[in-house]
């Protein structure tokens, strides 16, 4: 992965690639405040092993919103991610994921609304597929529980896909043929880490 290289005048320094050839055909969940979703505690260190092989397996990526108080180096983000790079909007050392393919109106706006704290799952495209939105800290789903409904939108999104594209043969008509799987939601491992946050507004499909 490419990574900056220290010194002004190397030739040979080189930029992060954009979040969206960094995602390739994988989906995220971009956190503003990611802390708020989890508390540091003895079983932490199983915590992010769990979390770890469940983003891996999904091919769902969480990643941070760059934040005076965000720590980068020491978040689960982070530990999960592999990656210690967050989304910036303005970034002309291109060291973060931005500015080039943040400039989609809905996706920006929705991130430099002022005050709001929220989880945003986007998929390969930077499109908003869901956006949680809160403000006082109560409860939380888990980031399990946000990768549960993320996969569960990529999966309704890759059912209805081919169906679109399926026609019948006769008498040289097409047709869409109809009909949708359902994919529960659940808690991925079937418990909840402690969580931090609060009454949630829900948007999006």
């Amino acid at each position: 992965m490419a990574t900056l290289l220290p010194g002004a005048n190397n030739p040979f320094a080189m930029t992060s690639p954009s979040l969206r050839a960094w995602l390739r055909d994988g989906w995220a969940i971009l956190f503003s405040h990611p802390d708020d979703f989890v508390t540091y505690d003895l079983e932490m260190d199983r915590w992010l092993v769990i979390t770890r092989r469940a983003f891996a397996e999904r091919r769902i990526q969480p990643i941070a919103l760059a934040s005076p108080a965000h720590d980068p180096e020491h978040g689960w983000v982070t530990q999960v991610s592999g990656d210690n790079r967050s989304v910036l909007l303005e970034d002309p050392a291109q060291q973060h994921f931005g500015p080039v393919d943040l400039q989609t109106p809905v996706l920006r706006e929705a991130i430099e609304r002022p005050g709001q704290r929220f989880a945003m799952i986007i998929d390969n495209t930077l499109r908003i597929q869901k956006v949680l939105a809160y403000t006082v800290l109560s409860s939380l789903p888990s980031p399990l529980e946000l990768l549960g409904w993320a996969d569960a939108l990529r999966a309704k999104q890759t059912a209805l896909t081919p169906r679109v594209a399926r026609h019948c043969p006769r008498a040289g008509r097409s047709r869409m043929i109809r009909g949708t799987r359902k994919v529960p939601v659940r808690d991925l491992i079937g418990t909840r880490c402690k969580t931090a946050a609060a009454p949630a507004t829900v948007t999006g499909e």
